[in-house]
C-alpha cells in the first residue's frame, strides 16, 4: 500500500555540529502524571479469515497509529481508535475503539463495521480519524480499500452514542487501486454548525505521478457527502500531505498541510530530506464554508527530519511525515511538526503560530526540551502533536530518544510538554512531564525496514487539562506493541477562558 523509500544518512550529515538547546522545557518535577493505562487488548481479528489476500500476510496483536476524540458537551465521554493487526505491505485488518463514558476509569473495546473483520465491506483500512462534535455526534474518517474489485478511497461513519455502537460507512470517494491511493484523511466538524463537517485528503494518481488535495463536506451530520473535488493541485510530483482544517470563530476555514516531493501512497521523509525538492508547510482559507477556497499561501519552507534508531541507519517509519494543528479559543491558530534544521540531532519540534487568521506567522522555534546529540543520536525527538485548552493553556506531545544508552534496544520515552503564557511561541516556558517510557523502539512491529508506531498520535483536552493516546513497544511478552492513555491535569479550581 504506502511504500516508503530509505536513504543511509551521509558522511557530510554526520557531520553537522551540534546547534545549542533552546530555552524551553524544564525536566520533568515531582508530580508527574499517574502511569499511563492500557486499553488494547487481545485482537478481535485474531480467528477471522475472511480478509485474506494472495501474497501478503498480517502481524497480529500490532496496534499502530492511535486517534482520540473527547465530548466536548461530556468530556468523561472518551474514544481512542487504531489500526489493529498490520499487513506487511501496510495499512491494517480494521480499526479498532475503545470507549469509556466515566473519564477513563473502565474501558469497553468495540470493533466498528469497517472492515470484512468487522462485518463491514472493505478489505483493509489506514488513518484512523476519530472527532466529536459539539452536539455529541461521533465521526470516524478512514482510508478504505476494497478488495474485490480492487479499491482505495475514504469512508465516514457516525456514532450517536459515544462510540458504543456505529452506522454503516458511508463512501466519500474511491478509485481503483491500480491507478490511485487516497491518504491521510481528517474530519472537522463546524463548532458553529454540529451537522455540517469537512474532511480532507490527499488523493496520488500513480499513473501520471500528480496529486490533489480533495475535499468534501457534509450538511446532514455524516448521512450523505458532497462529490469529492480538488481544491488544489502541486506542481507535478508534489503531493499533499497532513491536511487538517481548522475553524476560526469567524467561520473562516483553514486548511493547513505539508506539501513537497512524496513517493507513492504518502511522504518519503527520507526522499525529500535527501534534496528531491522544496518542502513546505502551507495554508489555504474559505469564508463561505468551503465553497471556493483561495490558493496556497506558504508558512515555512522546512526540511524534513529523519528519525532514525541511535547509531543505525534504520528509519523510524513515518515519525516525520505529518504536521499537526490547533486554534485556541480566541482564534490563534498553532502548527508543530518535525524538522532537521532546529536541531544538531536532525529530528527536533518546531512551532510556529498566527493571531491574524492564518496571514501572517511567527518565526519557527523548536519546543521538544531534549538534550540536544549529533545527527541520527539520543537528541532526536519524533512524531509531534498539538492542542489547546480551554483556557488557553497549550499542550504538545512527542516521542524523544534521551533515555537511550549503550545498551540494546531503543529506549524511547513519550512526553507532554504544556505551556500558559505570552513566551510559548517563542518556545519559552513549556514544562515537560514524562507520559509513558522509557520503553524500547527496537521491538515494534517492523514496516519496510524499520519500526512503526503510526504517523501521528492521539490528544484532546477536558476542561481540566489534556489526555493522549499513544503506542509502546516490547511492553508485553508475545505482543509487538499497545496503545496507552494518559493525562495530565493543567487547570485546578475555577479555569477561565482566555
Amino acid at each position: 500500500m504506502m511504500r516508503h523509500r530509505f536513504r543511509p544518512l551521509s558522511a557530510a550529515l554526520l557531520a553537522v555540529p551540534l546547534l545549542g538547546a533552546p530555552a524551553v522545557t524544564a525536566p520533568a518535577s515531582a508530580s508527574a502524571p499517574a502511569p499511563p493505562a492500557r486499553v488494547s487488548g487481545a485482537s478481535p481479528f485474531a480467528s477471522c479469515t475472511a480478509d485474506t489476500f494472495p501474497g501478503d500476510t498480517y502481524t497480529v496483536g500490532v496496534e499502530a497509529e492511535p486517534t482520540l476524540a473527547i465530548d466536548p458537551a461530556d468530556p468523561r465521554r472518551r474514544v481512542v481508535g487504531w489500526q489493529q493487526d498490520r499487513w506487511a505491505y501496510g495499512s491494517a485488518r480494521g480499526m479498532v475503539t475503545t470507549v469509556t463514558a466515566d473519564g477513563g476509569r473502565s474501558w469497553r473495546q468495540v470493533s466498528p463495521p469497517i472492515t470484512l473483520c468487522s462485518g463491514g465491506p472493505y478489505g483493509r483500512i489506514a488513518n484512523p480519524w476519530l472527532t466529536f462534535g459539539p452536539d455529541g455526534r461521533l465521526y470516524a474518517a478512514v482510508m478504505a480499500a476494497g478488495l474485490a474489485p480492487l479499491t482505495t478511497g475514504v469512508a465516514v461513519l457516525t456514532s450517536g452514542d459515544g462510540g458504543q455502537s456505529w452506522n454503516a460507512p458511508v463512501e466519500v470517494d474511491a478509485d481503483p487501486m491500480a491507478g490511485y491511493f487516497h491518504d491521510k484523511p481528517a474530519l472537522t466538524v463546524d463548532p458553529r454548525h454540529p451537522r455540517r463537517a469537512y474532511l480532507v485528503w490527499n488523493r496520488h494518481n500513480t499513473t501520471d505521478q500528480t496529486h490533489e488535495l480533495l475535499f468534501s463536506r457534509t450538511s446532514d451530520g455524516g448521512r450523505t457527502w458532497e462529490p469529492a473535488r480538488a481544491i488544489h493541485r502541486p506542481p507535478a510530483g508534489d503531493g499533499t500531505i497532513g491536511n487538517q482544517i481548522v475553524v476560526l470563530p469567524d467561520g473562516t476555514l483553514l486548511d493547513l498541510f505539508h506539501e513537497g516531493p512524496f513517493a507513492p501512497g504518502g511522504a518519503s521523509a527520507a526522499t525529500a530530506a535527501a534534496g528531491d525538492g522544496p518542502e513546505l508547510l502551507r495554508v489555504m482559507r474559505s469564508t463561505d464554508g468551503g465553497t471556493t477556497w483561495s490558493a496556497p499561501s506558504t508558512i515555512a519552507a522546512t526540511d524534513l527530519g529523519v528519525p532514525v534508531l541511535p547509531g543505525t541507519t534504520t528509519p523510524i517509519v513515518g515519525a516525520s511525515l505529518v504536521p499537526d494543528v490547533t486554534v485556541d479559543a480566541r482564534g490563534r491558530v498553532y502548527m508543530v511538526w518535525n524538522d532537521a534544521r532546529l536541531s544538531g540531532s536532525r529530528s527536533a519540534v518546531a512551532l510556529t503560530a498566527s493571531s491574524d487568521g492564518g496571514r501572517t506567522w511567527a518565526r519557527p522555534r523548536r519546543v521538544n526540551g531534549t538534550p540536544d546529540s549529533p545527527p541520527g543520536g539520543t537528541g532526536q525527538a519524533f512524531t509531534p502533536q498539538i492542542d489547546a485548552a480551554p483556557d488557553g493553556t497549550l499542550a504538545i506531545t512527542y516521542y524523544d530518544l534521551r533515555d537511550d544508552t549503550a545498551a540494546a534496544g531503543a529506549s524511547t520515552t513519550h512526553w507532554m510538554a504544556t505551556c500558559g503564557g505570552p513566551g510559548c511561541v517563542r518556545g519559552e516556558g513549556f514544562r515537560e512531564r514524562r507520559l509513558g517510557g522509557p520503553f524500547d523502539l527496537d521491538k515494534a512491529f517492523r514496516w519496510f525496514d524499520g519500526p512503526f508506531l503510526g504517523s501521528y498520535t492521539g490528544l484532546a483536552h477536558t476542561p481540566r487539562g489534556f489526555v493522549s493516546a499513544f503506542v509502546m513497544s516490547g511492553e508485553r511478552a508475545g505482543d509487538p506493541q499497545d496503545v496507552y492513555v494518559g493525562e495530565v491535569q493543567t487547570c485546578s479550581g475555577r479555569c477561565h477562558v482566555r
